[in-house]
């Protein structure tokens, strides 16, 4: 029997059970990076727990399309790209690239499709053409506008009181705050600022709304916007510009997802202006819902304070890289923490992360070898395990419970680990690996493992000689295809120098390898040997 799952809804503040619209299938729309920099490790959370939750939809059987958008455009490209001289996309090119490197080390899926908002102007226009037509937005000097008061139900998600609402007054910046709620921009006319960032856009209007804005046309045609103007009915005007920020969303998750779709990601600094407006926009140029169910990820700190280049606290993926800490420590780190719930960063708890993380893999690579070298000795039943996997699917079905999984996982670690120092098999184990690498993500790919039995040995001497004393230089100059199995001939080496009771030549192989960062752990049927795949390249 499939279990139900249950979604804390932002936009109706309640925990609520999660039902697609369409089938089985789950339409998610979240949130993406604007590439004009290294994101930071609170954005990271965020990425995360959206990878967490489609894995979760996933893990109980649900087809998920997952759409990420770039914000390839906006304020803080531009400024940036000219800020640093470079060419703007060459540079955006640089930082998405760099973005998806990052992805790839915290073991976060591809989305089903990455749209860049470069790419999608003509959805924005269409979208914008709608609303104009509705007489929802309108044209201002530096841009088009959304009037807030007519939509009415505007402020729904982030519950800002009406009296609030600056109608009328208009915001050109992609980011203002929650108390002051105004006019927002569609579309922004070029200046120069800009630079050579613009495109040329066209939009209808009839002849009354045309004498409307005659002296808007003579204001455009002095800062160099108006274009062109085509006499038909209705008269269309090409003009200079680019897009808000807001609007990019709603035109390619429309797109992609059609509307309405399942969920909305986002963090929870999004919820005002950017998810309110996308709403507004959206639901007034399509008559329709936009979205089913609102998930909101909550703020991280760090060392109790907000994150800040001033305070000196404000940390990227390299930075934790350069301090020796494996990513994926801090991707488990993120799910000790509920995604809607504050979390709080110390190299202390992500220190403790990483040493869960070596025990997760450390179990997952002692079971593999266990099986592929037909080292188990019997099948055991163990009831507590079923309670357990059990427990864990109960947690992640209740709003993405991972601080509950979590724990009921190390406790399932711990009864497997039993099992495995009495070689006993169990059909858990299979569940164990789908638990680690489908539904946490916590396989590191990037060590190397493998089983060299006591009976298998070398008595290749000359191999003692070339390499024990200056491994560190000669063993990366071997061919890279010959570097894995030097290394296993070491250890068939050891093997023989053990059985002969030449310890010392044994303990100086062991010794050499450790160098290399190649470890050795002996157990009563043989070797397993470990190390970073990197070794090997």
């Amino acid at each position: 029997m499939m279990l139900p799952v249950f979604i804390y809804n932002t936009m109706t503040r309640k925990k609520e059970e999660f039902k697609p619209l369409i089938d089985n299938v789950v339409r998610i729309y979240g949130c993406g990076p604007t590439v004009y920099n290294y994101v930071h490790i609170g954005n990271l959370r965020s990425f995360t727990f959206y990878d967490f939750i489609r894995r979760v939809l996933e893990f109980n059987g649900f087809d998920v399309k997952f759409i990420m958008n770039i914000t390839d455009v906006d304020d803080k490209t531009i400024r940036d790209s000219q800020k640093n001289n470079i060419p703007f996309t060459v540079f955006v090119n640089h930082w998405e690239n760099v973005f998806f490197k990052q992805l790839k080390k915290l073991n976060i899926k591809d989305a089903t499709f990455y749209p860049r908002a470069t790419a999608h102007i003509e959805e924005m226009r269409i979208i914008i053409q709608k609303l104009l037509d509705k007489g929802v937005a309108y044209f201002a000097e530096d841009g088009i506008y959304f009037s807030i008061e007519k939509f009415e139900d505007y402020g729904k998600l982030s519950k800002i009181s009406k009296e609030n609402l600056k109608a009328g007054k208009r915001v050109n910046v992609d980011e203002y705050d929650k108390e002051n709620p105004m006019d927002f921009a569609l579309w922004k006319f070029w200046n120069e600022n800009d630079g050579n960032v613009f495109w040329h856009v066209s939009f209808d209007v009839s002849k009354e709304k045309f004498k409307e804005i005659k002296d808007l046309i003579e204001k455009w045609k002095k800062k160099g916007v108006l274009i062109e103007i085509e006499e038909k009915d209705p008269i269309r005007i090409t003009l200079k510009g680019r897009p808000g920020w807001h609007i990019e969303c709603s035109a390619m998750s429309s797109k992609y997802l059609g509307i309405p779709f399942d969920i909305h990601l986002g963090g929870i600094d999004l919820i005002f202006p950017h998810h309110e407006n996308e709403i507004a926009q959206s639901e007034a140029a399509f008559e329709k819902p936009f979205v089913n169910y609102w998930i909101h990820i909550n703020h991280l700190m760090v060392e109790g304070k907000k994150m800040s280049k001033s305070l000196g606290n404000f940390y990227t993926l390299k930075d934790i890289e350069e301090k020796g800490y494996n990513p994926l420590a801090l991707r488990l780190f993120y799910l000790t923490s509920n995604y809607d719930k504050q979390q709080n960063f110390t190299f202390e708890a992500l220190k403790g992360a990483e040493e869960k993380l070596n025990y997760i893999n450390e179990t997952y690579q002692n079971y593999k070898i266990l099986i592929e070298n037909n080292l188990f000795k019997k099948k055991a039943d163990n009831k507590k395990l079923k309670e357990l996997f059990k427990k864990i699917h109960e947690s992640i079905n209740d709003n993405f419970d991972s601080v509950k999984a979590l724990a009921y996982y190390f406790e399932l670690l711990e009864e497997l680990n039993k099992m495995l120092k009495k070689r006993e098999n169990s059909e858990f184990f299979d569940e164990f690996m789908k638990l680690t690498n489908d539904l946490f993500g916590l396989i590191d790919e990037k060590k190397e493992f493998f089983f060299v039995s006591k009976e298998e040995e070398s008595k290749d001497d000359d191999l003692f000689k070339y390499f024990v004393y200056e491994i560190e230089d000669k063993f990366f100059d071997l061919e890279k295809e010959k570097r894995k199995e030097t290394i296993k001939e070491l250890v068939k080496l050891r093997n023989y120098y053990r059985k002969n009771k030449e310890f010392i030549k044994a303990d100086l192989i062991r010794d050499a390898l450790a160098k290399i960062n190649v470890k050795l752990d002996d157990w009563p049927e043989g070797t397993k040997v470990s190390f970073e795949k990197e070794i090997l390249n």
